[in-house]
């Protein structure tokens, strides 16, 4: 998979579960998505395409979790996974390839 891929990937995936991302939080995807793609070209690791999937998937529940954990997020920022829950999330589970 491109970069491109497992972006639009995990673009499709949080907006079947009725989410979409927010500007900042697209960067930040790219960014990992473009780290996945890298990783797994390269032979001396054991990423697969699949791990980036289950990955990407893993990091968008986790952001639609913390959601409430954030006073007046789902209020200002309706049917949204942004940078506070992308944050929120990563000191959940980080370390946590390949967001960090």
């Amino acid at each position: 998979m491109t970069a491109a891929e497992i972006f639009e990937y995990a673009r499709r995936h949080a907006d079947g579960r009725g989410f979409r991302f927010g500007p900042g939080v697209a960067a930040d995807f790219r960014s990992a998505a473009a780290r996945a793609h890298r990783d797994i070209a390269n032979p001396s690791k054991s990423y697969t395409d699949a791990d980036a999937k289950k990955a990407f998937r893993e990091m968008i529940a986790e952001m639609i979790l913390v959601r409430d954990e954030i006073p007046g997020y789902a209020d200002r920022h309706p049917g949204e996974i942004g940078e506070e829950t992308l944050r929120r999330a990563e000191a959940k589970k980080c370390p946590f390839w390949p967001f960090c």
